[in-house]
């Protein structure tokens, strides 16, 4: 009689069953990793955005520096019967008197086109808006409201502050 070893090793079945679990693990891994990338860029991004708003509010430090052709406050409707854009005391919707309106490809302030390729708002469509408002109503005392802005893609970063 003759004896029969059994063979060592993995069956077909096995293999199989081992490779379509390590696969769904390497899946999984793979998608954690890119939506912690997407993630990060997304901060990035952000952060970048941030600091161009609060460089364009650093621009205004009185009303003395909001530039005089749109330091205009009106206290009324104007005569065309259009409401007061700044005066929110008039127009509590007044969306605020333009100081500086920048439509910009690919360059953020105080960077040389040559140099936006190694920046996070690189090839993105960026607009920066700075704006003045009247919440108290025209009186000189009263503070202007500066609201910088600052839109990259479908984001939108703003910030204001008051000055006198």
């Amino acid at each position: 009689m003759v004896a029969r070893h059994a063979e060592e090793g993995f069956t077909i079945v096995e293999m199989i069953v081992t490779l379509v679990v390590m696969s769904v693990f390497l899946t999984m891994a793979l998608q954690a990793y890119l939506a912690a990338n997407a993630q990060q860029v997304s901060i990035v991004r952000f952060a970048a955005a941030y600091d161009i708003v609060k460089a364009n509010l650093g621009k205004i430090a009185t009303r003395a520096d909001i530039p005089t052709g749109t330091e205009v406050c009106q206290t009324e409707h104007d005569p065309d019967g259009l409401p007061n854009n700044n005066n929110q005391l008039i127009n509590p919707d007044a969306p605020g008197s333009t100081i500086e309106l920048h439509d910009i490809e690919s360059t953020e302030p105080g960077i040389n086109a040559a140099s936006t390729a190694d920046t996070p708002l690189a090839n993105m469509p960026l607009d920066q808006t700075l704006k003045v408002l009247y919440p108290q109503g025209c009186d000189g005392d009263a503070p202007a409201k500066i609201v910088s802005e600052v839109t990259y893609g479908s984001e939108v970063v703003s910030s204001a502050k008051f000055v006198k």
